[in-house]
Protein backbone atom coordinates (compact mmCIF):
# COMPACT_ATOMS: atom_id res chain seq x y z
CA UNK A 1 0.00 0.00 0.00
CA UNK A 2 1.58 3.39 -0.87
CA UNK A 3 0.01 6.97 -0.43
CA UNK A 4 -1.49 8.30 -3.64
CA UNK A 5 -2.26 11.71 -2.73
CA UNK A 6 -4.71 14.24 -1.00
CA UNK A 7 -8.11 15.37 -2.63
CA UNK A 8 -9.56 18.09 -1.51
CA UNK A 9 -13.46 18.88 -1.75
CA UNK A 10 -14.73 22.62 -1.88
CA UNK A 11 -16.99 25.51 -3.46
CA UNK A 12 -14.27 27.19 -4.87
CA UNK A 13 -11.86 25.53 -6.09
CA UNK A 14 -9.57 28.11 -7.81
CA UNK A 15 -9.41 30.16 -4.40
CA UNK A 16 -8.45 27.10 -2.62
CA UNK A 17 -5.44 25.82 -5.02
CA UNK A 18 -4.39 29.33 -4.33
CA UNK A 19 -3.84 28.84 -1.27
CA UNK A 20 -1.88 25.76 -1.53
CA UNK A 21 -0.06 27.09 -4.20
CA UNK A 22 1.15 30.33 -1.58
CA UNK A 23 2.22 27.45 0.73
CA UNK A 24 3.88 24.86 -1.05
CA UNK A 25 4.92 26.38 -4.48
CA UNK A 26 4.55 24.16 -7.41
CA UNK A 27 2.69 23.71 -10.23
CA UNK A 28 -1.32 24.00 -11.14
CA UNK A 29 -3.58 22.95 -13.55
CA UNK A 30 -7.15 22.40 -14.25
CA UNK A 31 -10.40 25.01 -13.93
CA UNK A 32 -12.76 25.58 -11.30
CA UNK A 33 -14.59 22.25 -11.63
CA UNK A 34 -11.38 20.13 -10.56
CA UNK A 35 -7.71 21.10 -10.44
CA UNK A 36 -4.23 19.81 -9.22
CA UNK A 37 -0.93 21.14 -7.65
CA UNK A 38 2.19 18.78 -8.02
CA UNK A 39 4.90 20.02 -5.80
CA UNK A 40 7.87 18.01 -5.35
CA UNK A 41 6.55 14.40 -4.38
CA UNK A 42 3.34 15.83 -2.93
CA UNK A 43 0.29 16.24 -5.00
CA UNK A 44 -3.11 17.75 -3.87
CA UNK A 45 -6.39 17.55 -6.25
CA UNK A 46 -9.15 19.91 -5.55
CA UNK A 47 -12.45 19.09 -7.00
CA UNK A 48 -15.76 21.12 -7.07
CA UNK A 49 -18.26 19.49 -4.67
CA UNK A 50 -21.42 19.88 -6.84
CA UNK A 51 -19.22 18.54 -10.14
CA UNK A 52 -18.15 16.12 -8.05
CA UNK A 53 -21.72 14.42 -7.21
CA UNK A 54 -22.99 14.44 -10.83
CA UNK A 55 -20.43 11.25 -10.89
CA UNK A 56 -21.63 7.99 -10.06
CA UNK A 57 -18.82 6.38 -8.03
CA UNK A 58 -18.90 10.12 -6.02
CA UNK A 59 -22.69 10.14 -5.23
CA UNK A 60 -22.30 9.91 -1.45
CA UNK A 61 -20.46 13.27 -0.99
CA UNK A 62 -22.30 15.80 1.49
CA UNK A 63 -21.13 19.27 2.10
CA UNK A 64 -19.54 18.44 5.23
CA UNK A 65 -17.09 16.24 3.02
CA UNK A 66 -13.90 18.14 2.43
CA UNK A 67 -10.97 15.96 2.46
CA UNK A 68 -10.35 12.56 0.80
CA UNK A 69 -7.24 10.73 1.25
CA UNK A 70 -5.71 8.86 -1.56
CA UNK A 71 -3.80 5.00 -1.67
CA UNK A 72 -2.49 3.08 -4.28
CA UNK A 73 -3.18 -0.38 -2.68
CA UNK A 74 -2.49 -4.33 -4.61
CA UNK A 75 -6.22 -5.64 -4.36
CA UNK A 76 -9.01 -3.29 -3.99
CA UNK A 77 -11.80 -5.78 -4.30
CA UNK A 78 -9.42 -7.77 -1.50
CA UNK A 79 -9.17 -4.70 0.57
CA UNK A 80 -12.69 -3.94 0.47
CA UNK A 81 -13.86 -7.60 1.39
CA UNK A 82 -11.29 -6.80 4.62
CA UNK A 83 -12.50 -3.46 5.70
CA UNK A 84 -16.06 -4.91 5.29
CA UNK A 85 -15.45 -7.35 7.59
CA UNK A 86 -13.89 -4.66 10.11
CA UNK A 87 -17.11 -2.75 10.25
CA UNK A 88 -16.18 -0.44 8.27
CA UNK A 89 -18.17 2.45 7.39
CA UNK A 90 -18.17 1.71 3.62
CA UNK A 91 -19.41 4.37 1.17
CA UNK A 92 -19.58 2.13 -2.18
CA UNK A 93 -18.40 -0.99 -3.71
CA UNK A 94 -15.63 -1.20 -5.86
CA UNK A 95 -15.95 0.44 -9.29
CA UNK A 96 -13.73 -0.81 -12.64
CA UNK A 97 -13.00 1.89 -14.61
CA UNK A 98 -12.43 1.54 -18.51
CA UNK A 99 -8.82 1.62 -18.31
CA UNK A 100 -8.85 -1.17 -15.16
CA UNK A 101 -8.01 0.74 -12.10
CA UNK A 102 -10.26 -0.46 -9.70
CA UNK A 103 -11.25 1.97 -6.69
CA UNK A 104 -14.24 2.36 -3.92
CA UNK A 105 -14.09 4.67 -1.13
CA UNK A 106 -14.94 4.76 2.37
CA UNK A 107 -14.99 6.93 6.12
CA UNK A 108 -12.79 6.65 9.38
CA UNK A 109 -14.19 7.26 12.37
CA UNK A 110 -13.62 11.03 12.34
CA UNK A 111 -15.65 10.88 9.08
CA UNK A 112 -12.76 11.78 6.67
CA UNK A 113 -12.90 10.20 3.07
CA UNK A 114 -10.60 7.25 2.21
CA UNK A 115 -10.11 6.44 -1.73
CA UNK A 116 -8.71 2.96 -2.12
CA UNK A 117 -7.59 2.38 -5.90
CA UNK A 118 -5.71 -0.41 -7.46
CA UNK A 119 -4.67 -1.81 -10.90
CA UNK A 120 -4.37 -5.19 -11.81
CA UNK A 121 -1.43 -7.42 -12.87
CA UNK A 122 -2.28 -8.26 -15.84
CA UNK A 123 -2.96 -4.44 -16.68
CA UNK A 124 0.16 -3.42 -15.78
CA UNK A 125 1.86 -6.52 -17.21
CA UNK A 126 -0.21 -5.14 -20.62
CA UNK A 127 1.18 -1.88 -20.16
CA UNK A 128 4.81 -3.28 -19.42
CA UNK A 129 4.75 -5.50 -22.58
CA UNK A 130 3.46 -2.97 -25.32
CA UNK A 131 6.37 0.10 -23.34
CA UNK A 132 8.65 -2.58 -24.24
CA UNK A 133 7.27 -3.00 -27.49
CA UNK A 134 7.41 0.98 -28.15
CA UNK A 135 10.80 1.08 -26.83
CA UNK A 136 12.66 -1.74 -28.16
CA UNK A 137 16.34 -3.03 -27.30
CA UNK A 138 18.80 -3.71 -29.75
CA UNK A 139 18.98 -6.79 -28.11
CA UNK A 140 17.00 -8.99 -25.38
CA UNK A 141 17.27 -12.41 -23.37
CA UNK A 142 14.76 -14.22 -21.67
CA UNK A 143 15.34 -15.58 -18.28
CA UNK A 144 12.90 -17.73 -16.26
CA UNK A 145 10.13 -14.63 -16.67
CA UNK A 146 12.46 -11.85 -16.64
CA UNK A 147 12.99 -9.72 -19.91
CA UNK A 148 16.94 -8.64 -20.09
CA UNK A 149 17.35 -5.70 -22.37
CA UNK A 150 20.60 -4.41 -24.10
CA UNK A 151 20.74 -1.17 -26.01
CA UNK A 152 24.28 0.30 -25.89
CA UNK A 153 23.30 1.78 -22.29
CA UNK A 154 21.24 4.29 -23.76
CA UNK A 155 18.18 4.66 -21.43
CA UNK A 156 17.02 2.88 -18.57
CA UNK A 157 14.05 1.36 -20.31
CA UNK A 158 16.17 -0.37 -22.93
CA UNK A 159 18.55 -1.50 -20.73
CA UNK A 160 17.43 -3.38 -17.78
CA UNK A 161 16.12 -6.14 -15.88
CA UNK A 162 12.28 -6.81 -16.82
CA UNK A 163 10.07 -8.73 -14.89
CA UNK A 164 6.63 -9.97 -15.73
CA UNK A 165 5.99 -13.58 -14.18
CA UNK A 166 6.84 -14.88 -11.04
CA UNK A 167 10.56 -16.64 -10.88
CA UNK A 168 10.76 -20.19 -10.80
CA UNK A 169 14.71 -19.92 -9.33
CA UNK A 170 16.05 -18.56 -6.79
CA UNK A 171 15.84 -14.97 -6.67
CA UNK A 172 19.54 -14.26 -5.45
CA UNK A 173 20.92 -17.12 -8.06
CA UNK A 174 19.16 -14.88 -10.92
CA UNK A 175 20.24 -11.33 -9.27
CA UNK A 176 23.76 -12.76 -10.09
CA UNK A 177 23.12 -14.40 -13.36
CA UNK A 178 22.21 -10.93 -14.46
CA UNK A 179 24.96 -9.21 -12.60
CA UNK A 180 27.45 -11.50 -14.62
CA UNK A 181 25.51 -11.22 -18.37
CA UNK A 182 25.33 -7.19 -17.90
CA UNK A 183 29.16 -7.25 -16.76
CA UNK A 184 30.26 -8.68 -19.72
CA UNK A 185 28.55 -6.16 -21.88
CA UNK A 186 30.52 -3.80 -20.41
CA UNK A 187 26.93 -2.68 -18.30
CA UNK A 188 26.16 -1.92 -15.38
CA UNK A 189 22.93 -4.14 -13.81
CA UNK A 190 20.03 -2.25 -14.03
CA UNK A 191 16.53 -3.58 -11.88
CA UNK A 192 13.30 -2.05 -12.96
CA UNK A 193 10.91 -2.52 -10.44
CA UNK A 194 7.26 -2.40 -11.27
CA UNK A 195 4.29 -3.83 -8.60
CA UNK A 196 4.95 -7.10 -10.23
CA UNK A 197 8.14 -7.54 -8.79
CA UNK A 198 8.19 -5.47 -5.86
CA UNK A 199 9.05 -9.28 -3.77
CA UNK A 200 12.60 -8.35 -5.24
CA UNK A 201 13.33 -4.84 -3.70
CA UNK A 202 13.86 -5.41 -0.74
CA UNK A 203 16.53 -7.69 -1.82
CA UNK A 204 18.63 -5.42 -4.29
CA UNK A 205 18.23 -2.55 -1.53
CA UNK A 206 20.26 -5.28 0.69
CA UNK A 207 22.85 -5.64 -1.75
CA UNK A 208 23.76 -2.17 -2.15
CA UNK A 209 21.17 -1.08 -4.82
CA UNK A 210 19.45 2.75 -4.73
CA UNK A 211 16.36 3.77 -6.35
CA UNK A 212 16.79 6.35 -8.80
CA UNK A 213 14.33 7.90 -11.07
CA UNK A 214 10.60 6.82 -9.78
CA UNK A 215 8.23 7.03 -12.65
CA UNK A 216 4.92 7.03 -12.97
CA UNK A 217 2.77 5.35 -15.37
CA UNK A 218 -0.18 7.56 -16.66
CA UNK A 219 -2.77 6.20 -18.54
CA UNK A 220 -6.22 7.66 -20.20
CA UNK A 221 -9.12 6.86 -22.06
CA UNK A 222 -9.09 8.77 -25.67
CA UNK A 223 -11.13 11.65 -26.09
CA UNK A 224 -10.92 14.19 -28.94
CA UNK A 225 -8.72 17.59 -27.97
CA UNK A 226 -8.58 20.79 -28.63
CA UNK A 227 -5.42 21.76 -30.42
CA UNK A 228 -4.50 25.75 -31.28
CA UNK A 229 -1.23 25.43 -32.78
CA UNK A 230 -0.73 23.81 -36.44
CA UNK A 231 0.86 20.43 -36.21
CA UNK A 232 2.44 18.26 -38.94
CA UNK A 233 1.99 14.51 -38.55
CA UNK A 234 3.28 11.65 -40.67
CA UNK A 235 3.35 7.89 -40.26
CA UNK A 236 7.07 7.84 -41.10
CA UNK A 237 10.24 9.51 -39.51
CA UNK A 238 12.73 11.78 -41.35
CA UNK A 239 16.26 12.27 -40.77
CA UNK A 240 14.65 15.89 -40.59
CA UNK A 241 12.68 14.86 -37.56
CA UNK A 242 15.61 13.00 -35.94
CA UNK A 243 17.32 15.83 -36.38
CA UNK A 244 15.60 18.52 -34.57
CA UNK A 245 14.16 15.88 -31.67
CA UNK A 246 18.49 15.63 -31.12
CA UNK A 247 18.72 19.41 -31.06
CA UNK A 248 15.84 19.92 -28.99
CA UNK A 249 16.46 17.57 -26.51
CA UNK A 250 20.42 18.68 -26.79
CA UNK A 251 21.41 14.69 -27.78
CA UNK A 252 24.73 15.28 -29.39
CA UNK A 253 26.95 11.97 -28.37
CA UNK A 254 27.13 10.23 -31.57
CA UNK A 255 26.53 6.94 -30.11
CA UNK A 256 23.62 8.08 -28.50
CA UNK A 257 22.44 9.34 -31.74
CA UNK A 258 22.92 5.88 -33.62
CA UNK A 259 21.06 4.07 -30.64
CA UNK A 260 18.07 6.19 -30.94
CA UNK A 261 18.18 5.77 -34.63
CA UNK A 262 18.53 2.03 -33.87
CA UNK A 263 15.46 1.65 -31.72
CA UNK A 264 13.52 3.97 -34.13
CA UNK A 265 14.01 1.31 -37.18
CA UNK A 266 13.24 -1.75 -34.56
CA UNK A 267 9.81 -0.02 -34.03
CA UNK A 268 7.18 -2.85 -35.50
CA UNK A 269 3.78 -1.43 -34.87
CA UNK A 270 2.43 1.50 -36.08
CA UNK A 271 3.70 4.80 -35.42
CA UNK A 272 3.03 8.46 -35.76
CA UNK A 273 5.66 11.57 -35.49
CA UNK A 274 4.39 14.93 -34.60
CA UNK A 275 6.28 18.24 -34.87
CA UNK A 276 5.80 22.49 -34.72
CA UNK A 277 7.38 24.65 -36.72
CA UNK A 278 7.96 28.49 -36.47
CA UNK A 279 9.65 30.51 -39.52
CA UNK A 280 10.80 27.02 -41.04
CA UNK A 281 12.59 25.82 -37.98
CA UNK A 282 11.04 23.10 -35.65
CA UNK A 283 10.31 24.51 -32.40
CA UNK A 284 8.29 21.35 -30.65
CA UNK A 285 8.41 17.45 -31.51
CA UNK A 286 7.01 14.20 -30.31
CA UNK A 287 6.15 10.99 -31.47
CA UNK A 288 3.58 7.67 -30.30
CA UNK A 289 3.00 4.44 -31.14
CA UNK A 290 -0.27 2.37 -31.10
CA UNK A 291 -0.43 -1.11 -30.38
CA UNK A 292 -3.81 -3.11 -30.54
CA UNK A 293 -6.02 -0.26 -28.84
CA UNK A 294 -3.19 1.75 -26.71
CA UNK A 295 -1.19 4.24 -27.71
CA UNK A 296 1.92 5.40 -25.96
CA UNK A 297 3.49 9.17 -26.33
CA UNK A 298 7.00 9.12 -26.47
CA UNK A 299 9.98 12.03 -26.90
CA UNK A 300 7.63 14.82 -26.59
CA UNK A 301 10.20 17.65 -26.49
CA UNK A 302 9.97 21.80 -26.94
CA UNK A 303 12.38 24.44 -27.57
CA UNK A 304 13.23 25.88 -24.27
CA UNK A 305 12.85 29.30 -25.57
CA UNK A 306 8.99 28.50 -26.16
CA UNK A 307 8.15 26.51 -23.19
CA UNK A 308 5.06 27.78 -21.52
CA UNK A 309 3.20 28.31 -24.61
CA UNK A 310 1.03 25.13 -24.88
CA UNK A 311 3.06 23.49 -27.69
CA UNK A 312 3.76 20.35 -25.63
CA UNK A 313 0.29 19.95 -24.96
CA UNK A 314 -0.88 20.44 -29.09
CA UNK A 315 1.61 17.68 -30.07
CA UNK A 316 0.05 15.22 -27.53
CA UNK A 317 -3.05 15.90 -28.64
CA UNK A 318 -2.44 16.05 -31.73
CA UNK A 319 -1.12 12.54 -31.67
CA UNK A 320 -3.79 11.64 -29.15
CA UNK A 321 -6.23 13.01 -31.49
CA UNK A 322 -4.31 11.06 -34.86
CA UNK A 323 -3.76 7.54 -32.89
CA UNK A 324 -7.51 7.24 -32.68
CA UNK A 325 -8.08 6.86 -36.54
CA UNK A 326 -5.39 4.04 -35.81
CA UNK A 327 -8.13 2.48 -33.38
CA UNK A 328 -6.87 3.51 -30.81
CA UNK A 329 -8.94 3.64 -27.99
CA UNK A 330 -6.63 4.25 -24.49
CA UNK A 331 -3.56 6.05 -23.78
CA UNK A 332 -0.37 5.80 -21.94
CA UNK A 333 2.57 7.74 -20.88
CA UNK A 334 5.91 7.52 -18.58
CA UNK A 335 6.98 10.44 -16.98
CA UNK A 336 9.71 10.78 -14.19
CA UNK A 337 7.54 11.58 -10.87
CA UNK A 338 9.66 14.48 -10.43
CA UNK A 339 8.87 16.28 -13.55
CA UNK A 340 6.15 18.56 -12.31
CA UNK A 341 5.34 20.82 -15.27
CA UNK A 342 5.47 16.87 -17.46
CA UNK A 343 3.15 16.09 -14.85
CA UNK A 344 1.14 18.61 -14.83
CA UNK A 345 0.60 18.81 -18.78
CA UNK A 346 -0.50 15.07 -19.14
CA UNK A 347 -3.44 16.06 -16.12
CA UNK A 348 -4.21 18.59 -18.39
CA UNK A 349 -4.10 16.36 -21.14
CA UNK A 350 -6.65 13.65 -18.74
CA UNK A 351 -3.95 11.06 -17.69
CA UNK A 352 -4.09 9.51 -14.58
CA UNK A 353 -1.61 8.05 -12.25
CA UNK A 354 -2.03 4.30 -12.64
CA UNK A 355 0.83 2.99 -10.78
CA UNK A 356 4.75 3.78 -10.15
CA UNK A 357 8.22 1.78 -10.72
CA UNK A 358 11.63 2.74 -10.55
CA UNK A 359 14.82 1.44 -10.88
CA UNK A 360 17.80 0.23 -8.77
CA UNK A 361 21.67 0.29 -9.74
CA UNK A 362 24.55 0.04 -7.57
CA UNK A 363 27.09 2.69 -7.18
CA UNK A 364 27.37 6.09 -8.88
CA UNK A 365 26.01 4.81 -12.11
CA UNK A 366 23.51 7.04 -13.68
CA UNK A 367 22.04 6.58 -16.89
CA UNK A 368 24.08 7.92 -20.51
Amino acid sequence: MKFSNIGLVTNDVLTLRAFYKNVFGGTANGDELHSTLESGNISFSFSNAANLKKIPSFNYVSNEDKIMICFNVTDANAEYKRLLSLGTNMLNEPVTQPWGACSFQFKDTDGNIIYFRSVPPNEIALYEEISMNAHPAIRTQTYDGWILRFCNGFTNRANSVNMLAPSTIVLEEKIKFCEDIYSSQNLASVFKITPLSENIDALLESKGYEIITPTNLMTMTLKTQNIKSEVVISDKITSEWHEDFFRLSEITDVMKKETDKIIHSNIINKKLYASISENGKCIAAGMCVVEREYVGLYDIVTDKNFRGKGLGFDICAALLNNSMQLGAKHAYIQVVAENTPAVALYKKLGFENCYQYWYRVKGNYRVM
